[in-house]
């Protein structure tokens, strides 16, 4: 019942390391999109593979590569696939933020129209994100903060727009007195885990299947660790969180 709530399966090279962590033993991955150039990419992982979760979005670090006709194309995806908007969001530490604070209104707004899941990425910019969301008519809508980073205050207003949360291998398994502290604010049916994997990766570090079956592994034990539960417990309710976004 292993889930990871946020992959970028088709960034992962070589081609037999991809397959293999696609075909390993993590039973839910949920692999996200960054621009309309691996769009394609994600579609035929999740074709291939029925654990493979697909997620359709411009990641703010990309937000050039919105050219005509994304809109159109993304929505399209999103249907045939009965996939979910992501990776999108917020970043302060790229420029061009009113392109991103568009691009962003524009995919919640697809998300929410036809009824789909979105993922959220945020750096610095926590506040006019939670305006967008607020604005974004999102009573009853499924959405989840990836690798959260923000404060606790911050937390509370996502959680009370109905945000789950997830939390990143790299923040759990050196946690911060912070990281601790958000994890166990979270309700725990609210609550996923991701590894980001490859990212948020040593560069010297391989991105391999066997890296990757320990480092999904680390991050549950970490968690449980923190949250003073047991393990197999964890994995079942985050399963079980993991639904909303597959129906």
């Amino acid at each position: 019942m292993l889930q990871d709530a946020h992959i970028h399966i088709q960034d992962i090279k070589p081609a037999d390391e991809r397959e293999a962590i696609a075909q390993g033993r993590v039973g839910r991955l949920f692999c996200n999109a960054g621009s309309p150039d691996d769009w394609e990419a994600v579609a035929r992982l999740a074709s291939g593979h029925a654990n493979v979760v697909p997620f359709f979005g411009i990641h703010p670090w990309y937000v050039n590569e919105a050219i005509d006709g994304w809109e159109e194309r993304l929505r399209a995806l999103v249907v045939k696939y009965r996939g979910g908007v992501g990776e999108i969001g917020l970043d302060k530490l790229k420029s061009c933020f009113l392109d991103q604070e568009r691009i962003f209104n524009a995919q919640v707004g697809i998300a929410v129209s036809l009824g789909r899941p979105f993922v959220v990425h945020c750096v610095r910019a926590w506040e006019p994100l939670l305006e967008s969301l607020r604005n974004g008519n999102l009573s009853g809508q499924r959405f989840m903060v990836h690798a959260y980073s923000g404060s606790a205050d911050t937390l509370k207003d996502l959680l009370a727009l109905g945000a789950y949360v997830s939390f990143s291998a790299r923040a759990l398994l050196v946690p911060s007195d912070k990281t601790l502290a958000n994890i166990r604010l979270v309700p725990k049916e609210r609550l996923l885990l991701e590894t980001d994997f490859p990212y948020l990766m040593s560069q010297d570090t391989p991105p391999t299947a066997a890296v990757y079956g320990e480092r999904i592994a680390a991050v549950y034990d970490a968690a449980a660790r923190a949250l003073g539960v047991d393990a197999t417990e964890l994995e079942r309710t985050l399963w079980e969180n993991g639904t909303v976004f597959t129906d």
